[in-house]
């Protein structure tokens, strides 16, 4: 700091390659730097001797505000070649902090692709209304669905289900579900295997990753308390919806069946006959609307810094960030990860955060494990042993 002071006081040399190595990081802000009463400021900032600046910066985080916060609070008063950068480490790997940082900003939307053709993509949920359980099956390209009450919530009362719907109108190409007990199981693997479709699951706690059904249970269920609160039969309002028109300018009935559907509602027998629906044009306009939804909703969304393997994260357990350690990549919004206490979560990434931080009493973990001893995340997200419902 002496040389550095000299040095602005007698003046800097022409080049740089003539400056003092010691104060070779002060060469670009040497138009700026100045001495008064023995102190060096750029601007109206003090300059931090090496000395000092990791008791500075532990000043600055006393409040424990995060990164921008801090670093607007040093950039306010002080200064020294690569602050930004030693400052923003420092919170960090400050473990309060990302014990109870914020949650993550909600992800650019990856809408799911229009399949070619009805009931090639189909959804399955479950929901319950008025101490009844139901499920729900809705069909990616047509949104028909279908809702049957059920018993039970149990695997082999699903499977049954399902297969009323799939000799109905074929068997899909791939079922997305959620993380359900029900059809995380060994028996519906089982029946996927033998009936030839893939089954995806979403996230646990993230019910967005299915987003056709939890949208399609919100409005059977509204027509069912409508119905109920006005005595009137639920399935004749179904029906109706099935008829209505979407946005493509077809229904559900004419997407799927290639005709309109008799109902209550005066209709002739022209309106009935079944027509070719040009399904090349339908995805053209689905693909639309999708794309101007995408717009709408990236518009306060933000790209997540990507995640690797064995690679140390926090994840959000309640309201706080624990720690974890990334060991299995589904694709990449979805990871597993272990945590110290030993426990297996399968997690989105908006619930997964990345940290400078490392957690050496987490244990290693093999993924060997993982492929000798099948699991199946249960109803919360934990993975447990495999078990039939």
């Amino acid at each position: 700091m002496q040389l550095l002071k000299r040095t602005i006081i007698d003046g800097w040399p022409v080049s740089r390659a003539d400056c003092k190595q010691e104060i070779i990081e002060f060469w670009n802000h040497r138009d700026e730097l100045s001495s008064v009463n023995d102190l060096i400021f750029r601007g109206q900032r003090i300059v931090i001797p090496v000395s000092a600046r990791k008791q500075v910066i532990e000043s600055v985080h006393q409040g424990h505000m995060g990164v921008e916060k801090c670093l607007q609070r040093a950039k306010d008063v002080m200064f020294w070649p690569g602050m930004t950068k030693e400052i923003t480490n420092h919170v960090l790997k400050c473990a309060l902090c990302q014990k109870y940082r914020y949650s993550n900003a909600k992800e650019p939307l990856t809408p799911h692709d229009v399949p070619d053709r009805p009931w090639q993509n189909i959804a399955a949920d479950l929901f319950s209304f008025d101490s009844k359980d139901y499920l729900l099956t809705v069909d990616y390209y047509s949104r028909y669905f279908e809702v049957d009450a059920l018993p039970n919530t149990q695997s082999i009362t699903i499977i049954r289900k399902l297969k009323i719907h799939l000799p109905r109108y074929g068997i899909c190409d791939k079922l997305v579900t959620d993380n359900g007990p029900q059809f995380s199981s060994e028996i519906f693997s089982d029946f996927a295997k033998d009936w030839g479709f893939s089954h995806i699951t979403s996230s646990p706690l993230r019910p967005n990753s299915n987003g056709l059904a939890e949208r399609t249970v919100s409005i059977i269920k509204r027509i069912f308390r409508k119905a109920q609160e006005s005595n009137r039969d639920p399935y004749l309002a179904i029906l109706e919806y099935r008829n209505t028109p979407l946005e493509c300018g077809f229904s559900p009935n004419q997407l799927l069946m290639g005709r309109r559907t008799k109902s209550i509602l005066p209709t002739t027998n022209s309106q009935l006959q079944p027509k070719t629906v040009n399904c090349k044009q339908v995805r053209e306009k689905m693909q639309k609307i999708k794309q101007k939804q995408k717009s709408c909703y990236d518009k306060t969304s933000k790209q997540l810094p990507l995640l690797t393997l064995n690679e140390y994260v926090r994840i959000k357990v309640n309201k706080t960030w624990e720690p974890a350690k990334v060991i299995k990549i589904h694709n990449d919004r979805s990871f597993s990860v272990i945590t110290h206490a030993g426990g297996i979560y399968r997690r989105n990434r908006r619930m997964l955060n990345k940290t400078e931080e490392t957690f050496p009493e987490i244990q290693e973990f093999s993924p060997n494990i993982l492929a000798n001893n099948p699991i199946t995340p249960s109803i919360n997200g934990k993975i447990s042993e495999s078990h039939r419902c």
